[in-house]
């Protein structure tokens, strides 16, 4: 089998890794999330009316439980899977913690073609002048002389949006990850993370922060094509045993082009690791992919998200074409009698 014509973003040395790390998880790890959500549809509700907030363990007598919380943030392509979990209070302190999340990753989620709450994300220059949007025909580009957003390379047939980067804080990230991953986990696993909900509860990012030694490290991976990952998916991985070199919970949320891999911080059932160098695996989400959306292959990152500091995002992003086709403007409809 060609691998590099069966699936694009997987090259042969690539797949002798890949088969290493899913021996590893097969052999050391459970699923016990994994889950498809829909950007638009019918709602469907987690959980029953709680008397107690799932994170700042308050009970209806001290707040309210009036909004809608998307268990998966909207801009990640939830439109229908909310959650009943947690108050209205911790839903407005973790909106910005979607915000940090949102600001890395938003010229992806256009390149994506991410359905947010208002449809797929828009991008303005700095004067707000020169835009892209997308709508159901594709990418629309408006730009005004002197107010560039848009760069054409007929040789290396690339087109490149160039916008102000985006300010968000690396543990901001984190935090928006980790909220995810503590709402679809099942509530027997709580009581294994205590220190996490204690942490995210902080209306701050660094109030109760957790050092387990993992120095909040995402594993990020973006593939180029038509939305690669076509639904957006979330999946927890949980230990088998105390035996395998790595940490209690693993989660792995994908969208759009993207995917983003996390330890749940969960110091003391991961106590015996102490002194220990463990290796972060990333999860194969070759498997998630649908092949006809690959577009090339796929580029990997290690992110440190531990600072707390405002960090600037991409400021770009890349589209190859094959071809390029330039169409005339129509001349302006005259009305009658004009000359």
């Amino acid at each position: 089998m060609n691998i590099e014509t069966a699936f694009p973003s997987l090259t042969r040395e690539g797949a002798v890794a890949t088969a290493e790390d899913i021996a590893f998880y097969l052999d050391g790890y459970e699923i016990v999330l994994n889950r498809t959500v829909a950007a638009r549809g019918p709602n469907e509700l987690l959980g029953r009316k709680p008397s107690v907030c799932r994170f700042c363990l308050r009970t209806t007598t001290e707040v309210t439980l009036r909004k809608e919380a998307h268990a998966i943030p909207e801009l990640a392509g939830n439109g229908t899977l909310l959650s009943l979990y947690e108050c209205d209070d911790c839903n407005e302190k973790f909106s910005a913690f979607e915000d940090d999340l949102g600001k890395l990753t938003l010229l992806e989620r256009i390149a994506g073609r991410v359905l947010g709450k208002s449809g797929v994300p828009s991008a303005k220059t700095g004067q707000k002048r020169s835009r892209i949007d997308v709508d159901v025909a594709g990418f629309k580009i408006q730009e005004h002389e002197g107010d560039p957003i848009a760069e054409i390379d007929y040789e290396a047939k690339t087109l490149t949006i160039t916008i102000p980067a985006q300010r968000y804080r690396p543990l901001g990230v984190f935090k928006a990850l980790l909220k995810i991953a503590l709402t679809l986990m099942d509530e027997s696993d709580l009581p294994k993370v205590p220190e996490a909900l204690r942490w995210l509860r902080a209306a701050d990012l660094t109030t109760n922060q957790i050092d387990d030694g993992t120095r909040y490290t995402c594993l990020r991976t973006f593939t180029p094509g038509p939305a690669p990952f076509g639904n957006t998916r979330a999946v927890l991985l949980r230990r088998k045993r105390l035996n395998v070199p790595g940490p209690t919970f693993i989660f792995v949320l994908v969208f759009g082009n993207l995917s983003f891999q996390i330890v749940v911080p969960s110091p003391q059932e991961d106590r015996h690791l102490i002194g220990q160098t463990i290796f972060l695996r990333p999860v194969p989400v070759f498997g998630f992919m649908d092949q006809n959306g690959v577009g090339g292959p796929t580029r990997f990152w290690r992110d440190d998200l531990s600072s707390s500091a405002p960090t600037k995002g991409p400021p770009a992003v890349v589209f190859h074409f094959d071809d390029i086709q330039e169409t005339p403007l129509a001349a302006p409809a005259t009305s009658e009698g004009d000359v």
